[in-house]
């Protein structure tokens, strides 16, 4: 399966609102027959993913004074990717990690299934030339925000 995510709507999919700077969003990956769609609500609207969601994702709407943000290189992002398959205690940072080369582009999703009651995301590395297996793991609030501040550490470099 091969899709491309899009940008940020800045409308709300449930109340068609629009969403402004500095607003808590929530975006949805949804499949819907042979396309995978994405939708953005505002946090008010947020009802949890919807029906056929292949992954979801929170943000801020960026204002036009934001800095920049330049991601790793694409090598770091598969290191660290590669790294957290034998830390099964950071499978949630792994999964979130996964969503976000594939938003990237650095991994394609080539399908899903269930395992022993657990999700799994099949993803395709073409730099690594391999299929691989990625559980889903949904994290707790608290665990989020660690998890963005240790990518923000790891991956992100905010030029101004």
């Amino acid at each position: 399966m091969e899709f491309e995510v899009k940008r940020l709507t800045k409308r709300c999919a449930t109340t068609d609102q629009e969403l402004r700077a500095g607003e808590v969003y929530f975006s949805a990956l949804v499949q819907q027959g042979a396309e995978v769609v994405r939708q953005d609500f505002c946090s008010e609207a947020w009802q949890g993913p919807p029906t056929g969601t292949i992954g979801w994702w929170t943000g801020t709407v960026p204002s036009l004074e934001t800095t920049r943000t330049h991601w790793a290189p694409q090598d770091v992002m598969l290191h660290l990717f590669e790294e957290l398959a034998d830390q099964p205690d950071q499978a949630d940072l792994r999964y979130l990690l996964t969503l976000l080369m594939i938003r990237r582009r650095i991994l394609r999703v080539q399908n899903t299934e269930n395992v022993g009651g657990s999700e799994f995301l099949i993803v395709h590395s073409a730099k690594l030339d391999q299929d691989i297996r990625v559980q889903v793991i949904t994290p707790s609030p608290a665990r989020k925000q660690v998890i963005h501040e240790y990518l923000q550490r790891l991956i992100l470099e905010r030029v101004a």
